[in-house]
């Protein structure tokens, strides 16, 4: 999840979640579906990557139109998924797991995960 400040530095307090939907509904067969966090942080201006989510071992159904939704307090987004995981075996079960992002480094771009 990304947010891009056009304004003076500030800080965003929300909560901001990213969820792998299918045909406009959550796949409940992914363990960690959806991933949230609860943001608390400083926002410079520009691009901040705040946090993203890794969905691997996917052996269902292919077929559908699967997306991303991000949601960030009261705003919410969607994207539609290029490629879909691998199955790597179908005796595990699919997982989405988050990855936090520490704070933008002053170059613009985002630091390594925490």
């Amino acid at each position: 999840m990304v947010v891009l400040n056009r304004g003076a530095t500030c800080r965003l307090v929300a909560t901001g979640s990213l969820t792998v939907i299918r045909n406009g509904i959550q796949v409940a067969s992914i363990d960690g579906n959806p991933v949230s966090y609860r943001i608390n942080q400083t926002i410079d201006q520009g691009t901040t990557a705040l946090f993203d989510a890794w969905w691997g071992n996917w052996c269902g159904s292919r077929s559908g139109a699967f997306r991303v939704r991000g949601t960030l307090g009261a705003h919410t987004t969607s994207a539609p998924y290029q490629l879909l995981p691998i199955c790597n075996s179908a005796a595990t079960t699919s997982r989405l797991t988050g990855v936090r992002y520490r704070a933008q480094a002053k170059t613009g771009r985002a630091k390594t995960p925490a």
